[in-house]
């Protein structure tokens, strides 16, 4: 009987341990699933909030197109944000070599207030423009401020006689330029370590 006992109580201890175990368990997952969900919902109001501070400077006329000076304080944030958006994920960073080099291109970028928010640039030959280092920050991409940038652009180099842009578009990228117009001709190439293709815009 005492045995009996023993067991029971052994099976009772074990119950409960095994219980506590369970509860201890799902009330850890229970927090990382509500942290999950919070995280979730931050990302969606950080988002969210980007896209009303955007429509709203678009409405009140926050939004600017600017040349930019080489060397300048507003080149040195402008390249920075490149640096993020184009270098840094393929673990690279901008030379003095690479940087000097800029001196001469003429260098565009949109302004929402006082932030750059997306540029690109150009190297001109003659009656054609090479454009380049074309980027976004990515909180802002898909609302069309590539677009803007670009026709802005486009406009100016118009003005000055350019008949023909191209560039070396990252193969990610091609259907941006596609809606921009531009026409691929040539075969696919690596550059900085990931596939390009070279494309073309005939300005008329």
């Amino acid at each position: 009987m005492r045995r009996t006992s023993r067991i029971v109580c052994v099976s009772v201890l074990l119950h409960v341990e095994n219980y506590t175990l369970y509860s201890i368990i799902l009330a850890n997952l229970a927090i990382v699933k509500a942290s999950f969900l919070v995280f979730h919902l931050m990302s969606l109001i950080r988002a969210r909030k980007n896209i009303c501070t955007f429509v709203y400077y678009k409405f009140t006329k926050s939004l600017s197109i600017s040349k930019i000076i080489y060397a300048s304080p507003q080149y040195w944030a402008l390249l920075r944000m490149r640096e993020i958006e184009l270098r840094l994920p393929l673990g690279m960073r901008y030379q003095k070599l690479d940087i000097k080099n800029e001196a001469e291109e003429w260098i565009y970028a949109y302004f929402l207030q006082d932030r750059i928010v997306a540029s690109c640039q150009f190297i001109i030959e003659g009656d054609k423009a090479k454009m380049r280092q074309v980027a976004t920050v990515k909180t802002y991409q898909g609302r069309g401020i590539g677009k803007d940038l670009f026709m802005h652009c486009e406009e100016e180099l118009r003005k000055h006689g350019i008949k023909e842009i191209y560039c070396h578009a990252r193969k990610n990228a091609i259907p941006f330029y596609e809606k921009l117009n531009f026409e691929i001709y040539s075969d696919e190439f690596d550059e900085v370590g990931i596939p390009h293709l070279k494309m073309k815009k005939t300005l008329v």
